[in-house]
């Protein structure tokens, strides 16, 4: 698949960072039976825990092809981390953004997009 520049960057920088700071850790995550919340931070700080969610409600609003390749990076990895991504994009935040009230956005989604 061709990836514009912006796309193609995103794919660089989750790559380096999901294989420098996720893969050497992903059995330790295994063994602890979960992550540290520090991680999601680091993931936040990357926009990828509200990629789905526009820029104006504070997430990061990336296009579909950008939010695709984050996680197959983050799932090269450690798959479970994958899952936990798309699960807060595809499931959670995605739905406070077309089905929530304006009170439920206003309450949920800063924390939600910043880990």
């Amino acid at each position: 698949m061709l990836l514009n520049e912006t796309q193609q960057a995103i794919q660089d920088s989750v790559r380096a960072f999901a294989q420098e700071r996720i893969r050497p850790k992903a059995r330790d995550f295994e063994k602890a039976g979960g992550y540290p919340k520090e991680l999601f931070e680091e993931l936040a700080a990357l926009g990828l825990m509200g990629m789905v969610v526009p820029e104006e409600m504070g997430g990061t609003g990336a296009d579909t092809v950008s939010y695709a390749v984050s996680l197959i990076e983050l799932a090269a990895a450690d798959g479970p981390l994958s899952t936990i991504v798309s699960v807060q994009n595809s499931l959670v935040a995605s739905g406070l953004v077309r089905s929530g009230s304006p009170a439920q956005r206003e309450r949920f989604l800063p924390g939600l997009v910043s880990g």
